[in-house]
């Protein structure tokens, strides 16, 4: 009876509550950088933070917002991790993210410590596609990109990522021991890259899939 019964499917813009962690003292007068950090898969913004706890909070704001999409990390209770996308509706989700990263600049970039001090952004494993296709979807342009177990994802447009490179400092850090990144993948990334003529520094450090404090202290 309902076998052939057509399916329309529409779509809707909605507002969505977001969740942003902040290090720092706002108020002091001597911030030198700030760090947009953007969490891998199954991450919360919460605990992401904590690799930056090591910053001087006079010296450093950090900002973490947490992806739009929450979902349990083992069956259906327990803990709850954040995802920046899926390949599903790619384009829609996308967009939302880039909206909802602007938005981020626009709450803080009238406040007195955002103006004068460097901007960083770092997307760490997952977080370093969504950095990407943010920024070159964007009029923001930090003056370092860090992309921290994580890469330029493939499908991105490549003469805005080139044009990106001409304006912001790009490193890409991956371990020596990361399980998610082999050296064949380093090696299509240097392949890719230089094909596309990206400028980017490659840092290869001695290390898992994690953020280490003596290598970050080092690109900041």
């Amino acid at each position: 009876m309902f076998e052939n019964l057509k399916v329309i499917l529409h779509k809707i813009k909605t507002e969505k509550t977001a969740k942003i962690a902040v290090k720092g003292n706002l108020d002091s007068d001597n911030i030198k950088s700030v760090i947009i950090a953007l969490h891998g898969y199954g991450q919360l913004a919460e605990y992401f933070i904590r690799n930056f706890n090591f910053l001087d909070e006079n010296n450093f704001i950090v900002i973490v917002p947490e992806a739009l999409n929450r979902f349990y990390l083992n069956g259906f209770s327990g803990n709850v991790g954040a995802s920046w996308m899926t390949k599903l509706e790619r384009e829609d989700e996308i967009e939302n993210q880039t909206t909802y990263l602007n938005n981020i600049v626009q709450l803080y970039k009238n406040e007195n410590w955002f103006g004068a001090a460097q901007k960083f952004v770092l997307g760490f494993s997952q977080g370093s596609a969504a950095a990407i296709r943010w920024l070159i979807n964007t009029n923001f342009s930090p003056n370092k990109i860090i992309l921290w177990g994580g890469a330029i994802p493939k499908d991105a447009d490549f003469d805005k990522v080139k044009a990106l490179s001409e304006k912001s400092d790009i490193n890409i850090c991956i371990g020596t021991k990361d399980e998610f990144i082999s050296e064949e993948n380093v090696n299509e990334i240097k392949t890719l890259l230089s094909e596309r003529k990206i400028k980017y520094n490659l840092i290869v450090y001695e290390g898992e899939h994690k953020i280490y404090k003596n290598v970050l202290e080092q690109i900041l």
